[in-house]
């Protein structure tokens, strides 16, 4: 009778050893997804900032982000690497010469921010999806009711919040270019 609890014993053990050492693949195999992605991010912020993109890197980094979010939605990590995507997408959309790029860059960054404003609502950087989404709106779509709703949404959810003013100066200036604001603002210091 041993015999046999034992014969049944070590097949339970054998499985749930493996189940254990799958969870933890699964785990360090997360982990190096997420570093990867951030790792990603980092670059590709660096060579913007020099003033270069590669699209095609851009794209795939974006892909990775979103792949990650779906299998990943309950990571800590998620809500952020989807911030990173989102804004990676909104720069796709400020450099691309094709207007046609341009709006789909520009619909799956919103459709990326408007996911983080959903899922995770509690999140920090909630606010800069609002910010963004006003001046993709704004500056890249040209949507200028849907920028303002943006704006208004971000100060009745977060009145005191330290872009208050930014996001008036936004609101004030709907439509305008950067030049016609420097002009603007240029005129009124000579009235003064």
């Amino acid at each position: 009778m041993k015999k046999i609890y034992f014969i049944l014993l070590v097949p339970i053990l054998f499985f749930s050893c493996k189940s254990e050492n799958s969870e933890k693949n699964e785990l360090v195999l997360k982990g190096k997804q997420r570093a990867s992605l951030i790792q990603d991010f980092s670059l590709l912020d660096s060579v913007y900032n020099m003033g270069e993109v590669d699209t095609s890197d851009v794209v795939i980094f974006i892909n990775k982000a979103l792949e990650f979010a779906e299998k990943h939605p309950e990571d800590k990590s998620t809500p952020d690497i989807l911030l990173k995507a989102g804004i990676m997408s909104m720069r796709l959309a400020q450099v691309d010469t094709s207007v046609f790029k341009q709006v789909e860059y520009a619909k799956m960054a919103i459709d990326i921010f408007d996911r983080i404003v959903k899922v995770y609502p509690e999140n920090n950087n909630v606010k800069y999806c609002y910010w963004w989404k006003g001046i993709i709106y704004n500056d890249i779509l040209k949507m200028y009711p849907s920028a303002e709703n943006e704006y208004r949404e971000f100060l009745h959810k977060f009145p005191n919040d330290t872009l208050v003013s930014t996001i008036q100066f936004s609101l004030e200036n709907l439509g305008k270019t950067a030049p016609e604001i420097m002009e603007q603002i240029e005129s009124e210091e000579k009235q003064q």
